[in-house]
């Protein structure tokens, strides 16, 4: 009789410590699922940000200072007239907007710009003496600069600066007006530059 109320006793001890050891493997259970529903979200969250970064639109927004300024470095011989200058010479590029091997600045975030330029006419016996460029923004004549040289007695130094209004992606570039066989000169004296003055 004393060993079956034993026997009962053993049973019923291992009865409640199997309840209680199923009760905190259900508890661990409903935790380790929510902590895996949590790293879930986190991990959709990443594989997001990753997707957003490798997007063309997120790659080419810019959201920092904007400003640049390219030279002429050597002078620009024999300029085709109604296509844009290049300024091959970086002196800063904030926002990385201008493309030093087409000449056209495209702006990376919309508001008031500043631009400018400046060029020298540096006429020769095989050039045209008269130096006559414009400001285009997308296509449009802005403003115009005006220089005139005499071979072997002087060079003349034309620019003309304005505030305008650009979109994100306007394009803004120099271009020789109505003259042929022009010969710009280098040496730090011809310049294109601009700077965000007000993000709209």
């Amino acid at each position: 009789m004393k060993s079956l109320l034993l026997i009962l006793l053993v049973v019923v001890s291992l009865s409640g410590t199997i309840c209680v050891t199923i009760q905190e493997l259900a508890d661990q259970n409903e935790l380790l699922a929510a902590t895996v529903k949590r790293l879930e979200k986190k991990l959709e969250d990443l594989v997001q940000t990753v997707r957003d970064c490798k997007s063309p639109s997120r790659r080419q927004s810019y959201e920092g200072p904007v400003a640049f300024t390219y030279k002429l470095i050597p002078k620009a011989t024999d300029v085709v007239r109604d296509k844009a200058i290049v300024f091959p010479t970086r002196v800063t590029d904030l926002g990385s907007g201008y493309d030093n091997s087409t000449g056209i600045y495209t702006a990376p975030q919309p508001g008031v710009y500043m631009i400018s330029c400046s060029l020298l006419a540096d006429h020769d016996m095989n050039s045209n003496p008269m130096l006559h460029a414009s400001i285009i923004v997308d296509g449009m004549k802005m403003a115009n600069v005006f220089a005139y040289s005499e071979s072997g007695t002087h060079r003349d130094q034309g620019a003309n600066t304005i505030l305008v209004n650009l979109k994100k992606g306007s394009q803004v570039w120099i271009q020789v007006k109505d003259s042929a066989h022009v010969t710009i000169g280098g040496e730090h004296y011809s310049t294109f530059s601009g700077y965000l003055l007000w993000q709209l």
